[in-house]
C-alpha cells in the first residue's frame, strides 16, 4: 500500500490515472485491502478497476463480490470487470462502470464489441441462472488459505 500511495502521489504522474487489481489474487487466494486502496485512489484522484474474476460468487455474505465481502458502497469501485467463465459457468465476460465509461468503451475502444456476434442465447441463459443463484443464496463459509 505503501507503494502504491508512493505512485499517486508521484508528481511526474500528471494525467489521469487508472489503478487495476484483482479482487482474488488466483494462484494464491490473497484478497486485495480494497478499503485501503478504494481509500488511495479517491484521495489522489485516481480511477479504481477491479477484477471481480475470482470473487463474484465467492466473496461476500451473499456472493456479490469484493465490496460486499468488505462492507463498502457500490461506488468504492469505478470499474469492474470479470468473467462469466469462472464462477458463472459460460463464456465471455464483463465491464461495468458509468454509462458515459461503458458508451465510450463500446464506441471508440471496444471494436470486437462492435464486429463479433453476440453471446449465444444457451450461455446467456446460463450466466443469468447461475446469476439468479448467487442472489438468491447466503454463503456461510469460504475456506480461504492461512495467511
Amino acid at each position: 500500500m505503501n507503494h502504491l500511495e508512493a505512485c499517486l502521489q508521484d508528481p511526474s504522474n500528471t494525467g489521469n490515472k487508472l489503478f487495476v487489481v484483482e479482487a482474488v489474487f488466483s494462484m494464491d487466494g490473497d484478497i486485495i485491502n480494497l478499503p485501503v486502496v478504494s481509500e488511495l485512489c479517491k484521495k489522489y484522484g485516481a480511477m479504481l478497476m477491479v477484477d471481480e474474476a475470482h470473487s463474484i460468487g465467492v466473496l461476500g455474505a451473499t456472493g456479490h463480490g469484493i465490496e460486499e465481502h468488505f462492507g463498502l458502497p457500490a461506488d468504492s469501485v469505478d470499474i469492474k470487470m470479470g468473467t462469466l467463465s469462472k464462477t458463472i459457468p459460460s463464456v465471455g465476460g464483463y465491464i461495468a462502470g458509468s454509462r458515459k465509461l461503458c458508451a465510450f468503451l463500446m464506441n471508440h475502444q471496444a471494436r470486437g464489441f462492435i464486429y463479433s456476434g453476440a453471446l449465444p442465447p444457451p450461455s446467456a441463459a446460463a450466466a443469468l441462472a447461475a446469476f439468479e443463484v448467487i442472489n438468491n443464496c447466503t454463503i456461510t463459509h469460504v475456506i480461504l488459505p492461512p495467511n
